[in-house]
């Protein structure tokens, strides 16, 4: 037998924290990315470096994943939820 163990990463929104820190000068944070991370590390990795080198970011817009958005109670909420998804599927396989 073998096993294998990590850390599992996740916000309660399962999107990531993207930007700056508010109150901690020079802090990012480039975190909660639930193993979706390795696919997208060389759009983050350009962004992010655009955020800490010019002060913005060119490419995307990060303010939906600004740090601070859950604390304000603004979490991200896509059109088509994995839940949603699911259960879609489920009732269609049913009506087959």
């Amino acid at each position: 037998m073998r096993g294998v163990t990590g850390v599992y990463d996740v916000t309660p929104d399962s999107r990531p924290l993207l930007g700056r820190v508010p109150g901690v000068e020079g802090l990012y944070l480039c975190a909660g990315f639930s193993g979706m991370g390795f696919k997208i590390s060389p759009a983050i990795g350009l962004v992010m470096s655009e955020l800490i080198l010019e002060g913005r970011t060119k490419a995307v817009d990060l303010t939906p994943f600004r740090p601070t958005r859950l604390r304000k109670a603004s979490p991200i909420k896509a059109d088509f939820e994995y839940k949603m998804i699911r259960k879609a599927l489920i009732q269609c396989r049913q009506k087959a």
